[in-house]
């Protein structure tokens, strides 16, 4: 309803230890779907609620399955957005061999991060 109207549809979800393990099921719904950009961050918790966030492990381990899907849809021409808003995909890529610091910024478009460093999704 939303996109037949123009209005282009975001879906920005937080993980916590209650949903980890539901995110990477969230991509699909979000393919599915056909929302316009899908995203997600950590709870950053308050001292009082700190037993909310999943461990290190987890948070991880589903980012892996996210890019396995963001990289499966991908090539399957999916039109949705996967935006890493997360700071923690920065050192996912760069573990990955996929962020090259030394690029960082990109000063010939002034973009933080430059295409070919990031995503080979579409834009």
């Amino acid at each position: 309803m939303l996109r037949n109207a123009g209005i282009d549809v975001a879906i920005m979800t937080t993980v916590s230890k209650w949903n980890v393990h539901d995110i990477p099921k969230l991509v699909d719904e979000v393919v599915k779907n056909k929302a316009d950009i899908f995203a997600f961050a950590r709870y950053c918790p308050s001292k009082e609620d700190r037993d909310v966030c999943c461990s290190p492990e987890e948070y991880r381990n589903m980012m892996e399955q996210c890019w396995e899907k963001f990289q499966k849809y991908e090539a399957r021409g999916c039109e949705t957005t996967f935006n890493l808003k997360d700071h923690l995909w920065t050192l996912f890529l760069y573990e990955k061999g996929l962020f090259n610091p030394k690029a960082y910024p990109d000063l010939e478009t002034g973009k933080l991060f430059p295409k070919a460093i990031l995503l080979p999704m579409s834009v």
